[in-house]
């Protein structure tokens, strides 16, 4: 067993929800601190710092919205030992308190600064990836060459002869090398003097301290000046850095020695919450004979705040045929879509942390009939049987059975909203639904329910919109024109007929025929197709006696092919053709009979 003079050379790191514990130092050092605990301030008076009672477990009842922890830095570490190192040849040597043997790095002999380190492979899952975490020791200060070590580093620390070591830890998404940003929470607990932590504050989201009294101070320590630990070694920032150490060398027991005080041992417990691709950290210290260790060995209980609002943790997307997870799209009536709502519940470790209820809901328009709902959970797996399914009227409400189980948290959950549009297009005309293009809108806002004990909060996601094409329907106008000399009285009104012939879009075979006739006096006579549905249609001019096409001019929407024209309707555009034609006989017709003529035989 450790005595209290060997654990508080050694310090506590705890990450996400678990506590580090020192195991083993050396007996014969004196602890000198890594900063004089006379130039530190208490931590508590860190401008803009959040205070929590870190002696108690909190239940969400007590706890208010600003004491909560934004549920994305909720992360949960998978391993404690490194899955690999590299840049430097990996040594072993023995915990003489454990008997255990560690791999690691010789910092003094073959060890390359920026270029070595160590890497956690699937460290935890964020957002529903899994992720890497690489440690890179950038610099480094040892006592004896030959027996400095350093094993770990993001969640696990070990190390001997080393007066100091300067971390970077990044985050990449596992098996790649495609860094990502992660918002985590890490906490400190039985932080001593004889070691300083050195954190980059511009990569510090919020730091909690206890609220019932601190012994850690800090002092800032900007970039590039130099600092001595003790009369041996020294310490360069090359950024500015936030230093945190105890100012006070009480022993404080470990949980399971005599004496422990939860209020005591609180008081030497930090936290904070960070955000980016990478972290720096800096673990300085002067009891560097001593086989230092950090290692798990129990858990803090702060509790994750609901998400709130503006944040993409409660989101709502889009899906059809042709479109996959869109705030808006377009299709045909003819299709049906989903809508896919997601809300993160966050990894709550402990009973007190347990959400009341948990629920989404989410009204569809009463013109959409509503198909299958599924809840899905992380990549694929269905947990519909885990949520109790109300759909009726449109109303569609998905509530989590059982929030008190443990296995509950830590995951997104997603519904899936199978919906069609089964309206007719003449119905939907009748209630003035549709726009001039024959369009139909549906905005939709789901809504995820969150309930503590400071009640219920109900966040909205994004909206969605749907544009809802029914099938088009434009006019098609045919002009005939002739000359003015051709437009012959004694001849009779000319008349022009014209067949329009195609397929719509929803596969109705349609044939149209029209007639245009021209007033005696005039050049120019017009019809008009109209309320043709969307497709593709031919228009011809069947032959007439005494005239002859000469030319089409003036087509809009659609392209000439001989003496015929074909026209697409895919808007509501009027479409146009002008068709001319001359007259080619002048004599035994008229322009629809034939007329008998008689000739006297003398």
């Amino acid at each position: 067993m450790m005595t209290n003079s060997m654990k508080k050379a050694a310090g506590v790191l705890t990450a996400v929800i678990f506590a580090f514990s020192a195991l083993a130092v050396s007996p014969y050092m004196t602890a000198f601190a890594a900063v004089d605990p006379s130039t530190l301030t208490s931590l508590d008076r860190y401008p803009g710092v959040k205070t929590f009672d870190f002696s108690c477990q909190p239940q969400r009842e007590n706890v208010s919205s600003g004491e909560m922890v934004d549920p994305e830095y909720s992360i949960r570490l998978s391993k404690l030992s490194p899955d690999e190192y590299f840049g430097a040849r990996v040594s072993q040597i023995n915990d003489t308190e454990t008997g255990q043997s560690i791999d690691g790095i010789v910092l003094g002999v073959d060890g390359v600064k920026g270029k070595c380190g160590c890497i956690y492979r699937r460290m935890f899952q964020y957002r529903d990836k899994w992720i890497d975490v690489k440690t890179t020791y950038m610099d480094w200060s040892v006592y004896f060459a030959k027996s400095s070590f350093m094993a770990g580093g993001f969640a696990q620390h070990r190390w001997r002869s080393t007066w100091w070591v300067e971390m970077k830890h990044e985050f990449f998404i596992s098996g790649t090398n495609t860094p990502v940003e992660v918002k985590g929470f890490l906490e400190y607990e039985d932080v001593d003097n004889s070691q300083g932590l050195y954190l980059d504050m511009s990569e510090i989201e919020d730091m909690w301290v206890n609220s019932g009294g601190t012994t850690i101070g800090y002092k800032n320590i900007p970039g590039g000046v130099q600092y001595a630990q003790n009369s041996r070694a020294t310490y360069v920032v090359d950024r500015n850095m936030l230093c945190v150490q105890s100012m006070t060398n009480d022993d404080i027991p470990l949980p399971e020695e005599a004496g422990y005080s939860a209020v005591n041992a609180a008081r030497t417990c930090f936290a904070f919450t960070f955000s980016g691709s990478s972290l720096h950290s800096c673990m300085v210290d002067d009891d560097i004979q001593g086989f230092n260790v950090m290692n798990v060995s129990g858990s803090k209980n702060i509790p994750s705040a609901v998400p709130g609002g503006g944040t993409d943790l409660v989101a709502k997307r889009v899906s059809d045929e042709d479109e996959t997870e869109v705030t808006s799209n377009s299709l045909r009536n003819t299709e049906g879509w989903t809508y896919k709502v997601n809300a993160m519940v966050p990894p709550e470790t402990e009973p007190g942390n347990f959400y009341d209820g948990f629920s989404f809901e989410d009204r569809i328009d009463s013109d959409l009939t509503v198909g299958e709902v599924r809840i899905i959970r992380g990549r694929d797996e269905d947990v519909t049987d885990l949520f109790d399914i109300y759909s009726e009227n449109n109303v569609v409400v998905a509530t989590a059975l059982d929030t008190q189980n443990r296995d509950f948290y830590g995951y997104e959950y997603f519904m899936y909203i199978d919906v069609t549009l089964d309206r007719g297009k003449d119905e939907m005309l009748r209630e003035e639904k549709l726009d001039d293009n024959f369009i139909c809108t549906f905005l939709n806002t789901a809504h995820v329910f969150y309930a503590d004990g400071n009640g219920q909060r109900n966040i909205s996601t994004n909206e969605t919109y749907t544009d809802v094409q029914y099938e088009i329907e434009a006019d098609i106008i045919i002009s005939k024109r002739i000359r003015a000399a051709d437009n012959y009285p004694e001849h009779g009104i000319p008349s022009f007929l014209f067949r329009l012939q195609g397929e719509s879009l929803s596969g109705k075979q349609i044939t149209l025929n029209g007639c245009v006739t021209i007033s005696p006096g005039e050049t120019e006579g017009t019809l008009r197709f109209r309320n043709v549905p969307e497709g593709e249609y031919r228009c011809i001019e069947y032959e007439s006696l005494r005239f002859e096409p000469e030319s089409i001019t003036e087509v809009s929407g659609g392209r000439v092919s001989g003496n015929e024209v074909i026209f697409t309707i895919d808007s509501t555009d009027v479409r146009r053709a002008s068709f001319m034609n001359r007259k080619k006989s002048w004599s035994d017709y008229s322009d629809s009979n034939v007329v008998i003529n008689r000739i006297g035989i003398k």
